[in-house]
């Protein structure tokens, strides 16, 4: 009977399915230009074909069809994505942008803020300063704070970037004028190494600040996609102000496309605390991504005290799992004074955590006596420690 119930269910779904390819509409071999193409384009689910027609009709949008393929586009308000958005605003601005960040900012709740953020960024890409004045009207600050990201983004997207940069480089030191370099830096890159290079040795020292902020935007751009350009750049400016940490911003883009070529780079570099950081951070972000093979690599290496700052990193994420193991990475510490304090913290930890099984530990490691007391030792006591430290 089982059998017999499969056999037709499988039979029935083989005819529903000949039958859906039967009922399937056939592809539309019309003209996707035109406002019918693009009414049925915002229905349409398959977003390969979605996508071709929007943009076929709203590269010829003018002012006659306007009303008709907004009132479109509105009907499908809440079903509308960024991208869609950013479309049909870049073909609007470029003859009508003001009106259309004006209707945009009617739109009701979050609408509002993805529509008016597509508007903007079109109007910036097409004439920045006009977008910037009707930035400043918007009354709304936390409205006005996002669009002034969109308005940016647009701009440096955009063939002004001279004003682009002359713009963030008088906003207040911080984490928008920092954020707003950094999209300068990756839009500067898409034409090539060199054009970061240009943009980063020609802004002035003036404003020591910035002139550090865009050397490091630029080595994250260059690290991005050729991280051995950025390693040549960066070390024609060694020893400048403005270059510190570009090491440490480098080897953390490089450790995305290859950790292990990025720390072979930092451990040939002078010892030093950023060195130390840097090679905590690039492996941390390898064992992050693919840990197994971070710690292989690290295992196979010759202990070495350049390699302390990876170890401890290792150290750190073993011990959720494993304080045993995280003791056996500890070991592999080429400072001393350091090397033991880890283990006395680890142990000391696992004690409070499980004090049956670290007790097991204890009894039969062969720790130094020293190392065994001080992990037996009351809590706060001289010399104890209860934390294992940083990944650095």
């Amino acid at each position: 009977m089982k059998a017999t119930r499969a056999a037709l269910i499988a039979v029935a779904l083989g005819a529903a399915v000949g039958l859906g390819h039967l009922s399937a509409p056939r592809p539309e071999r019309a003209d996707p230009a035109t406002l019918d193409s693009f009414r049925q384009a915002l229905e349409d689910r398959d977003w390969l074909t979605r996508t071709h027609r929007l943009s076929a009709f709203l590269q010829r949008l003018g002012p006659d069809e306007l009303p008709e393929a907004l009132e479109a586009l509105e009907r499908r308000r809440p079903w509308l994505g960024q991208d869609e958005l950013r479309l049909f605003m870049l073909a609007w601005a470029r003859f009508d942008a003001p009106a259309a960040f004006e209707r945009t900012l009617s739109w009701p709740g979050r609408s509002q803020r993805t529509a008016a953020g597509a508007a903007i960024y079109a109007w910036a890409f097409h004439d920045p300063d006009a977008a910037l004045r009707a930035l400043d009207a918007v009354e709304d600050l936390q409205l006005r704070d996002f669009l002034r990201t969109r308005l940016v983004s647009g701009w440096t997207r955009g063939e002004h970037r001279v004003g682009a940069n002359r713009y963030i480089a008088s906003l207040p030191e911080g984490a928008q004028r920092d954020s707003f370099a950094g999209m300068l830096a990756r839009e500067l890159n898409e034409q090539g190494a060199e054009a970061v290079m240009r943009w980063a040795e020609g802004v002035p020292e003036l404003v020591p600040s910035y002139k550090a902020t865009v050397f490091r935007k630029a080595c994250a751009a260059l690290a991005a996609t050729d991280p051995e350009a950025a390693v040549r750049w960066a070390a024609a400016h060694a020893g400048r102000s403005y270059a510190a940490g570009s090491a440490a911003i480098i080897a953390g883009r490089w450790a995305n496309l290859d950790p292990r070529a990025a720390l072979e780079w930092l451990l040939a570099q002078p010892d030093g605390a950023e060195r130390d950081g840097a090679i905590a951070d690039a492996f941390g972000q390898w064992s992050s991504l693919a840990s197994a093979e971070a710690e292989l690599w690290l295992r196979s290496a010759t202990p070495a005290a350049a390699l302390d700052p990876a170890v401890r990193v290792a150290v750190r994420r073993t011990n959720q799992g494993s304080p045993e193991g995280a003791v056996a990475w500890a070991k592999r510490l080429q400072d001393a004074e350091l090397r033991d304090e880890v283990i006395v913290a680890l142990a000391r930890a696992w004690l409070r955590r499980d004090p049956e099984a670290a007790g097991s530990w204890l009894a039969r490691s062969e720790l130094p006596e020293p190392v065994r007391a001080a992990i037996r030792a009351p809590r706060g006591a001289a010399g104890a420690s209860d934390g294992v430290g940083d990944d650095r």
